[in-house]
């Protein structure tokens, strides 16, 4: 059927229609393209302001830096590349189909990709192990987005061309449209082709804008004037924990109303938001967000105010960088940096061509040298040339080897000074290749010192420098082993002894004495010859080893020559001599300590003969030796055995008959030898360890027979033996107290007990004596001096040692009868005794005569043969009472009394 043709007015009507439908449509697309405009306008301007926003940040956003033309840094460039991949990962991909704005945009990234590239390639990034795993991935991304690009433009392609054919099938249709209505048409047309592009474009910018503020891997907010919460990348929800809620178009105000646990943090960001606006430009913050577990997250915030072109407010660009890492590492340099500077040993950093990058300031205070002055240095300007250059190739081959060495190195100061180090090296490395060079260092040159100090007194006297005994030994074992290797080798050893050095010590004290031992020390090495060697043993001792050469003995002789000339003093001249024992290697043939207690024993012999001189070791003096060992021994069992016991000898008062106490003396029941008395073994006890233990026994058997005889009735003063030895050493108190303790706690107190000590060997030690003769006298016990008058400083003892009585040596009584200087000696003493208040007592007094004479010299108390034998203990009370005195004593007391009372006062 054939359509109907229109009339005129029908198609002059129709022609209206369709103009007035074209003309409002024209009317639609110009008030949409008018808005349309103004929104994308808007939408830009808006862009502009938030990436101008963004790049105020810093380097957190490294990419708009990098757009604005910035020199990349290392780090700058590894954020930027971050950033870049993960916008280029925001990007859309197959299938979903690339618009012209997305290609341009991928092609403009991909310019700058590649600018930066050549860029980063020619400063010599990609070294940097981490920045090179990041470009692969981008060149990936680059790659598959450039494929996709690709693909996309074939489909589009396509369309086109089919879009094409659709357009020529609708232009026949509509062929029919007047010119007026095909211009109008084609009017509209352009126009809403034009709003379609300005809207795509602002559809891009959208979802450009979108994944950057996603990709940013920082919290980013953007509010509008009101603060009301416009648009929030992922970070920023998961701060507040508002991912999945209701958020948009919220104030902070009203999310903490909603959300209690961030009230306070959320406050907080509103009021620091008023803060930029009333500041007008960027403000920068710390703000704490809470985390669940109950810690607060320091945050730093940056707030920037946008405007529009009139000046009115726009919104506010708020980002949030979380500090927690930054902090902690920040606090971790910080720590090493303290470390650094504030250890006490040296630091020193070198590169690979071991030039000096850093050091720390122990490292100056070591070595003098500045930082200025070290830096740039190698460490050689150290070196002291102690070490070998075979010592540092060592070194360093070590150090390659093993990436560590460490050990003692003698370096210089900026001041010449010579220092020891303990020096560690360790050698970092990158990718196979050393980078840095880390050396640590102590100074040890105080602590050398010492060791060598250490070492030199172990094998050493401290006070005078010479050997002691433990090298003095350690030589004579390398002669011997030489005389082994050596048939007609020879040497000898002697040990040499000052005659008078103990009554120097002490009337001048222990600092006069010292130096009195240095000088001999340094009189002996200047009198021997260069083979010799001199040792100190101990006290007043000295070793000595000579080489044969066959004139010994006019060494020998020198020696004591030597000896005999006085020392100066403390401005004081002093006399002493020497005694000297020697044995000869061969014929003597024996160990070191052998050797030694050899020459001790020919030194003996020469105490026995007067001293001062020498004498040389025969074997017929080691029979004396074992006879001492075999003595030690045998008392050392007696003791264990209760071989031992003790007889009394009275004390009495010659002219009244009173007895007034008795001495202990202690006998050996020898098993084999029979009854032994103290002559035969004391000396022995008192050479080694057993004087104290036969003290302790003394002490305790003597009490326990004074409580016999005053269960009988009689009450007797005890008088016991001490050994120097035990007397001055520091358990003499304690066995004392014990002893008397036991006693008083069987109810025998007080003891009377008398201590007697011989005078020489009490002056050994003089101010210990002293201390322990007050302590006895707060115990009321009496010390006595024994064989008062046989030492030399019986004055001094007098006057020093607060004694209760002294005991003239029965020497001099024998004597007295017949010699006017030893009966002048007893009357000097007995006088010297009275005037002190100190009480005598006469020993040794065997005849009739001897008592008449001491009665005669104002002496009445006396122990003897002419009074009584020891006697044991069950006898006394006998003897006690059948005991009377001679008839001329009681008659020569009377006379002494009478005419004592006689002289006028």
């Amino acid at each position: 059927m054939k359509p109907r043709p229109f009339s005129l007015p029908a198609a002059v009507g129709m022609g209206g229609f369709v103009l007035l439908g074209i003309g409002l449509l024209l009317i639609f697309h110009a008030v949409r393209l008018s808005h349309g405009k103004r929104v994308f306008e808007l939408q830009i301007e808006t862009e502009q302001q938030v990436f101008r926003g963004i790049e105020a940040i810093g380097p957190a956003f490294p990419l708009i830096e990098a757009m604005n033309g910035a020199p990349p840094s290392s780090e700058v460039f590894r954020g930027w590349f971050q950033q870049m991949h993960g916008v280029l990962l925001s990007l859309p991909t197959l299938p979903f189909p690339w618009t012209s704005s997305q290609i341009r945009m991928i092609s403009r990234l991909d310019h700058d990709y590649k600018k930066y590239f050549e860029q980063s390639s020619s400063a010599g990034i990609w070294t940097d192990p981490a920045l090179s795993e990041t470009i692969r991935k981008i060149a990936t991304t680059r790659q598959a987005l450039l494929h996709s690009v690709e693909r996309t433009t074939t489909t589009l392609g396509q369309r086109s061309r089919a879009l094409g054919k659709e357009l020529d099938r609708t232009g026949f249709e509509i062929f029919g449209v007047g010119i007026a209505a095909f211009g109008l048409f084609s009017f509209s047309l352009l126009t809403h082709r034009s709003t379609q592009k300005f809207l795509k474009k602002l559809a891009v910018s959208e979802t450009y804008l979108t994944a950057l503020i996603e990709a940013v891997p920082i919290a980013l907010f953007l509010k509008d004037v009101e603060g009301r919460w416009l648009k929030v990348n992922k970070t920023g929800l998961d701060l507040f924990g508002v991912a999945g809620k209701d958020w948009k178009n919220r104030t902070d105000l009203e999310l903490a109303q909603e959300l209690p646990f961030y009230q306070e943090a959320l406050e907080t960001c509103r009021s620091r938001d008023l803060d930029a606006w009333d500041h007008g430009g960027a403000t920068r913050a710390i703000e704490q967000v809470p985390r669940q577990d109950g810690t607060l997250v320091s945050f730093e915030t940056m707030k920037i105010p946008l405007r529009n072109p009139d000046g009115s407010p726009l919104g506010l660009v708020v980002s949030a960088y979380d500090l927690t890492e930054r902090l902690r590492y920040e606090e971790a340099m910080e720590l090493y940096r303290r470390i650094f500077e504030n250890t006490r040993e040296g630091i020193m950093i070198t590169d690979s061509d071991q030039r000096i990058i850093d050091i720390n300031p122990a490292f100056s205070r070591v070595t003098e040298y500045s930082r200025e002055e070290a830096l740039g240095e190698s460490p050689r300007f150290l070196n002291s040339g102690h070490q070998t250059e075979e010592f540092y190739r060592t070194m360093w081959t070590e150090i390659e080897i093993r990436g560590y060495w460490e050990g003692e190195i003698w370096n210089r100061k900026k001041s010449g000074e010579i220092y020891c180090e303990w020096l560690e090296i360790a050698i970092l490395k990158k990718e196979g290749q050393p980078v840095r060079y880390i050396g640590i260092f102590s100074d040890i040159t105080k602590r050398k010192e010492d060791e060598e100090r250490i070492v030199h007194l172990a094998f050493h006297d401290p006070l005078t420098g010479l050997s002691n005994r433990r090298t003095f030994k350690k030589k004579i074992e390398e002669e011997i082993s030489r005389l082994e290797r050596e048939p007609e080798h020879s040497f000898s050893v002697g040990i040499l002894d000052l005659d008078g050095f103990k009554e120097v010590n002490d009337r001048l004290g222990h600092p006069a004495g010292d130096d009195l031992l240095v000088q001999v020390s340094r009189r002996l090495e200047e009198t021997l010859r260069n083979t010799d060697v001199l040792a100190r043993l101990g006290g007043d001792e000295f070793g000595l080893l000579f080489l044969k050469t066959g004139h010994e003995e006019i060494i020998f002789d020198r020696i004591i020559k030597a000896l005999s000339t006085p020392f100066d003093v403390g401005g004081e001249r002093v006399t002493i001599s020497g005694s000297m024992g020697m044995t000869f290697c061969p014929p003597d043939r024996a160990e070191a300590d052998l050797l030694l207690s050899h020459a001790d024993l020919a030194l003996y012999r020469v105490k026995n003969r007067g001293r001062n001189g020498w004498v040389p070791f025969h074997q017929e003096m080691e029979k004396g030796l074992a006879i001492r060992h075999r003595i030690r021994v045998e008392l050392e069992q007696a003791l264990a055995n209760r071989e031992l016991l003790l007889n009394f000898q009275p004390q009495v008062n010659m002219t009244t008959g009173q007895v007034i106490g008795v001495e202990a003396l202690v006998r050996w029941a020898h098993p084999v030898r029979g009854l032994l008395f103290p002559d035969s073994f004391i000396k022995v006890a008192e050479e080694g360890d057993l004087v104290a233990p036969l003290g302790r026994f003394v002490l305790k058997e003597a009490l326990v027979h004074q409580d016999r005889w005053r269960r009988l009735g009689i009450e007797l003063r005890v008088s016991v033996n001490i050994g120097a030895w035990h007397f001055l050493s520091e358990a003499f108190l304690t066995d004392l107290e014990t002893a008397v303790a036991l006693h008083c706690r069987a109810g025998l107190c007080p003891v009377t007990l008398e201590l007697e000590v011989t005078e020489t060997e009490a002056l050994r030690d003089l101010s210990q004596a002293q201390r322990i003769v007050e302590k006895c006298r707060e115990l009321g016990i009496v010390v006595s001096l024994d064989d008062f008058g046989t030492g030399q400083a019986s004055l001094t003892s007098l006057q020093k040692l607060a004694i209760g009585e002294i005991k003239i040596d029965q020497g001099f009584i024998g004597k007295a009868r017949y010699s006017a200087k030893d009966k002048a000696i007893v009357s000097s003493l007995i006088v010297a005794g009275h005037m002190m208040g100190i009480a005598v007592v006469a020993e040794g007094v065997e005849t009739e005569e001897d008592g008449l004479l001491l009665i005669g010299m104002g002496c009445e108390i006396a122990q003897g043969y002419a009074i009584a034998r020891p006697m044991p203990s069950e006898v006394i009370p006998e003897w006690i009472a059948n005991w009377t005195p001679f008839e001329s004593w009681i008659r020569k007391g009377d006379q002494m009394h009478r005419s004592t009372n006689q002289e006028p006062s």
